[in-house]
């Protein structure tokens, strides 16, 4: 560590390695633009497991796994003004691209005997719109006389109907989701006389997928002024913070720009790889930079700066190291996402633990950056009792530690594990 700092503080070798790592990334930030998502909830099945292959096969070979459902609610499902919007609905979706096959009851085949030559009659099980109240009612008992279709395409109570849509394979569930609802909402407008409901493998992962993004957006602000705050209250300097957040930040970006590099896509799991990255890797700057401060009080930059790596970098190196190893243990799993998780997770570890040891050291020593205010007494104070403290009394420190590890463990053995969509 102590050769790394002497080879950083050389100016022509700090400018060459700021240079070089603004370079990369811009590139990766460029890249990272076209990171694509997928909300394929089925990505998260072992792919080499011999029962999912077959699950797999018959979906590609006969279709039908991903399947959408539209219900709809309405004050009559027999009146003739729903029906024709129930019509309108199922022949719009039945031309879109990417549905295999649309069943409603407007498209339903009837079987009936013919009593006159035998055999069996087939026709659609509404044929005719009603005109008035007789035929509704004639049809509404032809309807719900079909055991088959009571409780599959309408409900018991002849309330609310049922439409199925059959997503062809590999298509993306998200944009058709989309596209159904467009299509529904155009036939029946959201005034509240119709209600509708959306459920099946597609609406679920949009849902998943809107929901987790939201979420993310909710909560990634937080974090940033989270450790902002945390960084401003250590450092007491406006330079030395945003230091920090740019090392990070980078770090992110640069495993981001390989993911679209080598087209892997986002999913449920990797959209909280950044907040984990921001939250995780900003520890290491954050070590290198407080222990500089400290020693740029009694020394010239560039010493402090040899001295910050000699000191704490090891400690800094094998932090980094570790969470990424544990990070990286994640490949032994069968699950693909959960893989890709844990690898790129573990490079932007390694990415922004590099930066911290290499980037923030060269560019302390171009800008010769001093802390303008020394952290505040009072905290100094603080931290130093309750060392003493701790080294004083260590019996009830550690009886004590050990209440609340074994408070914890008995709290994590009632915690369950479910696989579920909902």
């Amino acid at each position: 560590m102590e050769t790394l700092g002497r080879f950083l503080v050389g100016r022509t070798r700090a400018w060459g390695l700021i240079i070089l790592v603004l370079a990369v990334s811009g590139l990766s930030l460029y890249k990272a633009r076209g990171v694509q998502q997928e909300d394929d909830l089925l990505a998260f099945l072992p792919k080499d497991n011999p029962d999912v292959q077959l699950f797999q096969q018959i979906n590609q070979r006969f279709g039908g796994l991903d399947l959408a459902l539209v219900g709809l609610q309405a004050p009559d499902v027999m009146d003739r003004e729903f029906l024709a919007g129930l019509r309108r609905v199922t022949d719009e979706l039945k031309d879109t691209k990417g549905l295999d096959h649309v069943l409603s009851l407007t498209n339903m085949i009837d079987f009936t005997p013919d009593q006159d030559k035998g055999g069996i009659i087939s026709s659609l099980l509404v044929t005719d719109l009603p005109a008035n109240t007789m035929e509704r009612d004639a049809l509404r008992k032809k309807v719900m006389s079909r055991d088959h279709v009571v409780g599959n395409l309408i409900s018991r109570d002849g309330s609310a109907v049922l439409v199925y849509c059959f997503l062809a394979y590999g298509t993306d569930q998200k944009s058709m989701a989309a596209g159904i609802q467009k299509v529904v909402r155009s036939a029946f407008p959201d005034d509240g006389k119709v209600k509708k409901y959306w459920g099946g493998g597609p609406f679920i992962a949009t849902y998943i997928y809107n929901t987790t993004q939201a979420d993310m957006k909710v909560l990634t602000p937080w974090a940033v002024v989270a450790i902002v705050v945390i960084m401003l209250l250590a450092f007491r300097d406006l330079l030395g913070t945003f230091l920090a957040l740019l090392s990070t930040s980078m770090g992110i970006v640069l495993s981001l720009g390989l993911m679209a590099t080598l087209g892997v896509k986002f999913n449920i799991v990797l959209s909280s790889m950044p907040v984990i990255l921001f939250a995780v890797g900003s520890a290491y700057g954050i070590h290198i930079l407080s222990r500089y401060y400290n020693l740029s009080e009694e020394h010239p930059t560039d010493e402090a700066v040899v001295l910050t790596l000699r000191s704490v970098g090891p400690t800094v190196l094998a932090a980094g190291l570790t969470t990424a190893a544990s990070l990286l243990s994640f490949i032994w799993m069968d699950i693909g996402p959960l893989r890709s998780f844990g690898v790129f997770a573990a490079l932007g570890i390694l990415a922004t633990l590099i930066l911290s040891l290499a980037f923030i050291p060269a560019v302390v020593s171009i800008t010769g950056l001093k802390r303008r205010v020394r952290s505040g007494v009072l905290v100094r104070k603080a931290l130093a009792r309750l060392t003493v403290f701790a080294q004083t009394r260590r019996v009830a420190v550690t009886v004590m530690l050990v209440l609340v590890a074994g408070l914890g463990l008995t709290f994590t053995a009632r915690v369950s594990t479910q696989v579920g969509t909902i």
